[in-house]
């Protein structure tokens, strides 16, 4: 899975149940990345802003901008994704 933007917002819902190992990518120059994760598979998301702020809602930080749900380590499969923005918002939430 991967998504750019140099100028507006990326919204993803990859909160449905994954039959494999996933990895992921979005970049946005300018703008809000917003993505929702499943609760019922391992998910690690590493995170980068220059000037902007990360809300990670029912995630733990694992270092230094990286953040991980409860499922992590404990699933068969894996949604690993790598999130970056120069200017603006990271927005993560749990599906419930």
């Amino acid at each position: 899975i991967d998504a750019a933007s140099m100028s507006g917002s990326i919204t993803a819902d990859l909160s449905g149940q994954s039959p494999a190992n996933l990895t992921g990518s979005f970049k946005s120059t300018s703008g809000t990345i917003t993505i929702v994760v499943p609760s019922t598979i391992g998910v690690e998301i590493e995170t980068a802003t220059t000037s902007g702020t990360v809300q990670a809602d029912g995630l733990s930080a694992r270092g230094s901008g990286v953040f991980a749900n409860s499922a992590f380590g404990t699933t068969k499969n894996a949604l690993m994704l790598s999130v970056r923005t120069e200017s603006g918002a990271i927005k993560l939430r749990v599906s419930k």
